[in-house]
């Protein structure tokens, strides 16, 4: 998992509980909190597991996200432009480009097709080096956005809600 990730939900935690000693793993594997020594985990989802405390930690908003160099080379201004753009996948969030797609309306675009990534850093690292546009839950890209190494090519931002 790229550093600017990790820093920003490193960043999140300790916001919330300062005091924390955070020790942070990526699985997409549901914790057993019985059969390991955990006090907590993120997990994307609705928040519905029994016998657990849940806490929302950010918003589940959607955004495609390219390197600043992407753009100038497709001329991107409209989601309807990204037909000439590549949008690589992640497996574990495989719906999202559909779900945004849907949301603003436009057609003609295969949201399954391009690259497939096993997980979202993959898919950062390749939006990061211009290989396409990535769609991306806006608040763990918030340090790229500001420092410019990402930027959003089209508008709007989708709001998942609970749904992940």
């Amino acid at each position: 998992m790229r550093v600017a990730i990790r820093s920003a939900l490193v960043r999140v935690i300790q916001a919330a509980h300062p005091d924390t000693e955070v020790r942070l793993t990526a699985s997409i594997e549901t914790v057993d909190f019985e059969k390991k020594n955990l006090d907590g985990a993120i997990r994307l989802g609705d928040g519905q597991w029994p016998g657990l405390e849940v806490d929302r930690l950010v918003a589940n908003e959607l955004t495609p996200l390219r390197a600043p160099a992407y753009r100038r080379k497709l001329d991107l201004k409209r989601p309807e432009d990204l037909t000439r753009a590549r949008l690589p996948h992640t497996l574990v969030r495989f719906d999202d480009w559909r779900f945004w797609l849907e949301s603003v309306g436009v057609g003609g675009i295969d949201a399954y097709a391009g690259d497939k990534f096993a997980s979202s850093t993959l898919s950062y690292q390749a939006a990061l080096e211009g290989q396409g546009i990535m769609m991306a839950q806006k608040a763990l890209f918030a340090d790229d956005l500001r420092a410019r190494r990402l930027v959003a090519p089209v508008k709007p931002v989708l709001d998942r809600g609970d749904f992940t």
